[in-house]
C-alpha cells in the first residue's frame, strides 16, 4: 500500500506549492513590467517619429507650392524621398534595438526564473514522493 511521505502536510500539494506559486507570480510580474517598459518606449518612439514625418511632409508641401520650375520640383521631390527613406531606416533600427534589448532582457529573466523554479521544485519534491510502507 502507498502513502505519502511524512513531510507532506495534511493539505497536500497546494500548501507545498505556495513558495513555487509565489516565485512564478514574481517572475510573471517582472516579465510584464519589462514588456510594458518596451511597449511604452516603442510607443514614445512611434509618436516622435510620426510627428517628425508629418512636419517633414508639411514642409515638403509648402516648398512644392512655391516652386516655379519643374527642375526645382524634381530636386525637392528627390530630397524629400531621400530624407523619408533615411528617417524610416533610422526608425526601423530604433525599433529593432528596443525589441532586441527587451528580448535579451526577457531571455535572461526567464533563464533566471527557470533556475529558481527548478531549485524550488527540487527543494519541495520530497513532499510529493509517495513512499511504500509495509503494513
Amino acid at each position: 500500500m502507498t502513502k505519502t511521505n511524512a513531510k507532506a502536510p495534511a493539505n497536500g500539494l497546494l500548501t507545498q506549492a505556495g513558495p513555487i506559486n509565489n516565485l512564478m507570480a514574481a517572475t510573471f510580474s517582472q516579465f510584464n513590467g519589462a514588456m510594458l517598459d518596451a511597449i511604452v518606449t516603442l510607443q514614445r518612439e512611434s509618436v516622435g517619429f510620426l510627428g517628425k514625418r508629418l512636419s517633414s511632409d508639411l514642409n515638403f508641401q509648402r516648398n512644392a507650392m512655391e516652386v516655379r520650375e519643374i527642375g526645382q520640383l524634381s530636386q525637392l521631390q528627390q530630397d524629400w524621398i531621400a530624407e523619408t527613406l533615411a528617417d524610416y531606416s533610422a526608425q526601423t533600427a530604433k525599433i529593432i534595438e528596443v525589441t532586441t534589448r527587451a528580448a535579451k532582457a526577457e531571455a535572461e529573466n526567464l533563464a533566471e526564473a527557470q533556475s529558481s523554479l527548478t531549485k524550488a521544485v527540487s527543494e519541495h519534491a520530497e513532499a510529493y514522493k509517495p513512499s511504500i510502507a509495509a503494513e
